[in-house]
């Protein structure tokens, strides 16, 4: 017996995602100003944005970034809001 997926049509071209703003992100830090940026993971790929310095909790980066769809089986896509401050990153 087959799966839903068994169906579908090999992806191709490119997948144009952007990341306009977050709000009311989780205080992770207890001095300062977060130093947010955003991760996306799509099949093996990862691409991430700009940090936006002292974007605290209300970030915005208005960042597009494109993953290419060729040889792509996972169609999940990832989300992730990182702190970047003193060289660590957080989650």
């Amino acid at each position: 017996m087959g799966t839903v997926f068994d169906d579908i049509e090999p992806l191709t071209g490119k997948l144009s995602i952007t990341c306009v703003r977050a709000s009311d992100v989780p205080k992770k830090q207890l001095m300062g100003k977060q130093d947010p940026y955003c991760v996306l993971e799509f099949g093996n790929q990862k691409k991430k944005t700009k940090v936006h310095k002292d974007g605290d909790r209300h970030p915005q980066w208005n960042e597009t970034l494109e993953f290419d769809l060729k040889d792509c089986d996972d169609r999940h896509i990832q989300v992730k809001i990182m702190n970047e401050n003193f060289g660590l990153d957080g989650e």
